[in-house]
């Protein structure tokens, strides 16, 4: 089991995922099609440097895998990542683990 750390913006942050001080921290942010507004085939233009798909459900849902930058602000990188997908219409919802199959 990993140990979870609870920060001061109530992000979950998985204690296994962190490598080092300069790798920066993974954290996993669901997607999520709207009634309004199906996911794209390509999500590349709503990803900022760090983000990474690593799992859809067609258009209806995606797990990105955002790597945090050490040096900004904690939780900046992520809340502007989050902040993107809703401002293009879809759920954005932070998860402690990603949803992988086995």
């Amino acid at each position: 089991m990993a140990e979870v750390e609870v920060d001061v913006a109530d992000e979950v942050v998985l204690a296994s995922e962190v490598e080092d001080d300069e790798a920066g921290v993974r954290r996993y942010l669901n997607v999520a099609a709207t009634i309004g507004r199906l996911l794209p085939d390509d999500l590349s233009p709503y990803l900022l440097a760090g983000a990474t798909v690593i799992r859809r459900e067609g258009r209806l849902c995606a797990t990105v895998a955002v790597t945090t930058n050490p040096w900004k602000t904690a939780g900046s990188d992520g809340a502007r990542q989050a902040q993107v997908f809703a401002d293009a219409g879809f759920r954005a919802e932070w998860t402690s683990a990603a949803p992988l199959a086995c």
